[in-house]
């Protein structure tokens, strides 16, 4: 019986040392906000129809798109992990809809995307989101990381700030009030529909279990009288 008991013993000191390992060396895992995917040989049409399958066959719902110039297209997506975790914290809603990227180079189309765990901490969300990524991982392909020449961690995504004097992402501002969500949602897509200063809607996602709607617009401009944008 004292063998038996040794034995647990060692087994949950093993168990507790890996475990401390684990924690240590995700302490250091740094992430980077892209994901290049990879390159399709094709026209940006036909990436897009390619890409656009991909991502229906693996599950996401496409809930916008919008070409900011001729040489580049941007699928806004989402799906129940990203909208139920984002729903789960006050700002995690800013990270419900995710962007998928086509972008000419030279005679290929480079097919990129928002890195869903690194998203996950920059809007404080409960949840890392890394089924999400797996499975963008999975349906589009994996090269690398990318975006600034070194990553960050968990924890200081969760607490970055740009710069002194700058807002923290936790300083929102309240633009209006209404009396009701619906009466917001109908004024706020009237606005869009009608606005003559170059902002569209380009896609809308209802939280679930709340009453909060998060907006994405493109934004062309309006050129003044000195030719400056407003």
């Amino acid at each position: 019986m004292k063998n038996f008991h040794l034995a647990l013993l060692t087994a949950i000191i093993g168990l507790f040392s890996l475990s401390q390992t684990a924690l240590a060396e995700d302490a250091k895992t740094t992430y980077k906000p892209f994901i290049l995917a990879g390159y399709e040989k094709s026209s940006i049409e036909d990436a897009r129809k390619k890409v656009s399958d991909k991502l229906r066959q693996a599950g996401f719902e496409i809930v916008g798109e919008y070409s900011p110039y001729s040489d580049a297209h941007i699928i806004v997506i989402t799906n129940s992990e990203i909208k139920t975790t984002a729903a789960k914290s006050q700002l995690g809603g800013f990270g419900a809809g995710h962007r998928v990227t086509l972008t000419r180079d030279d005679d290929q189309v480079q097919v990129s995307f928002t890195n869903p765990v690194y998203m996950s901490h920059v809007y404080r969300m409960n949840g890392d989101l890394t089924q999400t990524a797996s499975t963008l991982k999975n349906a589009l392909g994996y090269t690398s990381e990318y975006g600034p020449d070194e990553g960050l961690t968990g924890k200081d995504l969760r607490d970055y700030h740009y710069k002194w004097l700058m807002p923290y992402f936790t300083d929102t501002l309240d633009l209006a009030t209404y009396k009701s969500q619906q009466v917001a949602l109908d004024k706020i897509n009237a606005a869009l529909k009608n606005n003559k200063v170059g902002i569209s809607k380009v896609y809308q996602i209802n939280l679930p279990g709340k009453e909060e709607t998060v907006f994405g617009v493109s934004m062309s401009g309006k050129n003044n009288e000195e030719g400056e944008r407003e």
